[in-house]
This record gives C-alpha cells, sequence and structure tokens, in this order.
C-alpha cells in the first residue's frame, strides 16, 4: 500500500515563525499541530491566509508547498495543487520531480 503524505505549512500568529504539520479547524480559527498524535499535541495558531499544503518534492527532494516558486525548462512556475504549475501564459500539468523549488512563500 502507497503511503501519502499530507502535510501543512504556515505562518504562527503568535511569532510569525514558519511551522510544518497536521491542520486542525476549530470553527473559524486553523491551527497546526508539529506532533505525531492529536490526542497529547501541542497546537498553535495560524494566519489562515498563510496556510499552503505540501504538493510534491522536487528533483532534489525538497518540499513544494502551495505556492512555492519552481523552475521548469528555464521559467519560473507556482506550484499548486495536483501536480500543476502556474506562470502568466496559463496552468500546465507537470511531474514535480522534473522541477527545482526556488523559493518558498514563508522562509
Amino acid at each position: 500500500m502507497k503511503k501519502i503524505l499530507i502535510k501543512f505549512r504556515a505562518v504562527r500568529s503568535s511569532d510569525e515563525k514558519t511551522i510544518y504539520g497536521d491542520l486542525i479547524h476549530d470553527g473559524n480559527d486553523l491551527y497546526i499541530s508539529a506532533d505525531k498524535f492529536l490526542f497529547n499535541a501541542t497546537i498553535f495558531k495560524v494566519k489562515p491566509d498563510s496556510v499552503s499544503q505540501l504538493v510534491g518534492f522536487d528533483k532534489n527532494g525538497a518540499e513544494i508547498y502551495e505556492g512555492d516558486t519552481v523552475v521548469y525548462a528555464g521559467c519560473q512556475w507556482i506550484a499548486s495543487l495536483g501536480g500543476y504549475v502556474r506562470n502568466s501564459s496559463g496552468l500546465c500539468h507537470y511531474n514535480f520531480k522534473n522541477v527545482t523549488l526556488k523559493e518558498n512563500n514563508y522562509e
């Protein structure tokens, strides 16, 4: 059975630091837990507009999240869910193993 990794990145509301982990919805508030076990987890409130989901890995194994800038065939693209990247020319589907992470949104 193939393992699927669902992971999120967001900026903590308290100190503006980037955190990675599971996303938790509580009413209108969003939290990220960096712990594996939610029943005994430390959770952090995050800025809703900073939340992005892991969409894949580049050819060097670096994590790519929604909104990250990647380079493919010499052009810069913005990563989105489903293996799609977009630029001013439109939306195209690419295998992330052929791209290189240029920069992420929050680090």
